[in-house]
């Protein structure tokens, strides 16, 4: 099996927050977890909720595209 290449930075954005994900590795030698970092940005006057719901009952959520073979776990 090989290791899989993962980008520095991967980024999205919407009208008010813009994601950027940052994985701790470049490369992935089979078998191997790693961390992925999440950077919100928001626009001035907007935030985010973590787990829990806050006001607008929706805490932050990650959909993956994956590739087989890998699993993401919950956010910590």
């Amino acid at each position: 099996m090989a290791s899989v290449s993962a980008s520095p930075t991967a980024t999205a954005a919407n009208k008010h927050v813009r994601a950027t994900l940052a994985p701790e590795v470049v490369s992935v030698p089979p078998g191997r977890a790693f961390q992925v970092g999440l950077r919100l940005e928001t626009e001035k006057g907007w935030h985010t909720y973590w787990k829990n719901p806050g006001d607008s009952n929706l805490p932050t959520r990650v959909r993956w595209t994956l590739p087989e073979g890998f699993v993401a776990s919950e956010i910590h």
